[in-house]
């Protein structure tokens, strides 16, 4: 029998494993660094990711979600429980592609107001 430590340690390792392999991946994957992605994303950056990196836009908008719902008992928008990313990452892709003169606008506050606009709460 294992013991349960035991199993928490390789499971970390392999976590550890994966997220490294995965940073790889990303980093081959085109020109951006791991440091380029810790800094500020603009709203045209964004846009740019929608249209070439559909996968690395959907990242972000997932990130930003998850840190906008911590506060989600005031949050305007209701996105179903059975929506995927996928389609949060097409409903901020559709607002910058529609909204090109709004691409200047804090990034997080775009994507806030595009999910609000396609999923609002009923009232």
């Amino acid at each position: 029998m294992t013991n349960p430590m035991t199993k928490i340690l390789f499971a970390l390792m392999a976590l550890a494993v994966l997220a490294t392999e995965a940073l790889a991946q990303f980093d081959r994957g085109g020109t951006t660094t791991a440091q380029e992605v810790q800094r500020y994303v603009s709203a045209d950056t964004l846009h740019e990711w929608c249209q070439q990196q559909p996968a690395k836009a959907m990242f972000y908008v997932a990130g930003v979600l998850d840190a906008l719902m911590l506060n989600a008992s005031n949050a305007p928008m209701c996105i179903p429980k059975e929506s995927t990313l996928e389609q949060a990452r097409d409903v901020m892709c559709k607002y910058l592609r529609d909204n090109p003169a709004k691409r200047h606008y804090n990034t997080a506050s775009s994507l806030w107001l595009a999910q609000s606009q396609a999923w609002p709460c009923k009232k």
